[in-house]
């Protein structure tokens, strides 16, 4: 009598790969085909080569998603990815605002791409990633009021006169990342681990 053997129910590499693959594509092409749709003119260049690196940013996801691949081609998946949905949308009739407007923005998709490299190569927070992401997110949110007009004044004129805001800015964030440290115990600044200054392996 042969033992019994139960059969193992957890889907194969394989096909988990595919459901991705699959899921992937349709998000792309659902995205390409909206964004499509509310071009008023004929798309030319200005959508398709956009839509060709959203297509190459979604590609170095799916590498890094199935295979152990450096956190630097997950950070350019993210970042082909998110900024060209952000090109498509500024050339669409979707988003009331131009590229010029926009760019600030890049910034934050940069701060976004760095927070997910580091989720993944860590598989949590950590200063050498959080750290910069912060910054570049606090970076484009400034230059984003300038650029959509929520401040009237000028760059210049407001450096010159509210700068101090940018130090006050400054310490509430490290207070804020300080109480994150206590609370949650994800990463810490002691004599152990100093991975904001040095490095511990290859990224990009």
């Amino acid at each position: 009598m042969k033992d019994f053997v139960p059969r193992n129910n957890t889907p194969y590499p394989s096909v988990i790969n595919i459901l991705l693959a699959a899921g992937l594509v349709f998000i792309v092409l659902g995205i390409l085909l909206l964004i499509y749709f509310f071009t008023d003119t004929n798309p030319g260049l200005e959508f398709w080569l956009p839509a060709a690196f959203f297509c190459m940013g979604t590609v170095l996801l799916y590498r890094g998603f199935t295979r152990h691949v450096k956190s630097g081609v997950v950070f350019t998946g993210f970042f082909l990815s998110i900024g060209s949905i952000l090109i498509l949308l500024s050339n669409s009739s979707i988003l009331p605002f131009s590229l010029v407007q926009l760019w600030p923005l890049f910034s934050v998709v940069f701060a976004v791409s760095l927070i997910c490299s580091g989720l993944y190569k860590y598989r949590g927070l950590r200063p050498r990633y959080f750290v910069p992401a912060i910054m570049m997110l606090f970076l484009g949110g400034v230059l984003s009021l300038f650029s959509f007009d929520i401040i009237k004044l000028s760059f210049s004129a407001f450096a010159g006169k509210f700068w101090p805001v940018i130090l006050i800015l400054a310490g509430v964030g490290l207070l804020v990342l300080f109480v994150y440290q206590k609370k949650l115990q994800s990463f810490h600044f002691g004599v152990d681990e100093i991975d904001l200054f040095e490095d511990d392996g290859e990224d990009f």
